[in-house]
């Protein structure tokens, strides 16, 4: 069984198998809540949905900061820190990804669906050659050239398919190397885009990048609905 020591809301060592050995529990990645929250709030609204026992959320970075800011918004999820990176080295070893741990704290996300304490469904954003993963994903260019985007505040009043371009050729001009690259900055500092008019690809595009693999994310719908269907 996947499982580690991590540190709770009270600042206590709790083991996530804990948390996670009865029922059905969504386990999902934390790095900056600024970017993390409407992706928060899908996972959330797949937690209320589809009856799931919780969700759990774990923070790789060195400190425990991150557990009031989820508690706010999110007083039902779990939070563990993972100061340690013991597991975003579990993660790195099972996925072979080719990146550090300290790389990972800030470029892995992922949805882990667990049952009863063992994974059952798993599925994570590129951590690197992120332009290249990008290009090759058709229904993500689809979506983003037609400006069919989860959660989009930028298309409007008929405007979709013009947004969609001009994002469309932001993503063009991205530097196509992962070093230096929108992917790996240390952090997103941008604006909301205001339409194609925009100068920059603003908050609503930017989180598209981060987590177009995973929101939404109907391979892991369809699992829900079918364990929802055998409970």
């Amino acid at each position: 069984m996947l499982n580690f020591t991590g540190i709770n809301t009270d600042l206590k060592q709790q083991d996530l198998q804990t948390t996670i050995k009865k029922g059905t529990h969504l386990v999902i990645h934390s790095y900056d809540l600024r970017m993390d929250r409407p992706f928060f709030n899908y996972c959330h609204k797949l937690h209320k949905e589809h009856n799931l026992d919780g969700i759990v959320a774990i923070s790789s970075k060195p400190d425990n900061t991150f557990h009031p800011g989820i508690n706010t918004y999110w007083p039902d999820m779990v939070t563990l820190g993972d100061t340690k990176q013991e597991w975003a080295g579990k993660l790195k070893q099972l996925w072979k990804l080719e990146r550090t741990p300290e790389e990972l704290i800030k470029l892995l996300r992922y949805q882990m669906l667990f049952k009863d304490g063992e994974l059952i469904y798993s599925k994570h954003q590129p951590v690197k050659d992120h332009y290249q993963e990008l290009l090759q994903n058709k229904d993500a260019m689809r979506r983003m050239i037609n400006d069919d985007l989860e959660g989009s505040q930028w298309g409007d009043n008929g405007k979709g398919s013009a947004r969609g371009k001009h994002h469309a050729k932001i993503f063009k001009n991205l530097r196509q190397q992962d070093e230096g690259s929108l992917w790996e900055l240390p952090i997103w500092f941008g604006e909301q885009s205001k339409g194609p008019e925009g100068h920059g690809p603003g908050n609503g595009f930017v989180n598209f990048l981060f987590y177009y693999h995973l929101w939404p994310n109907k391979e892991l719908e369809e699992h829900l609905i079918k364990l929802s269907h055998t409970a």
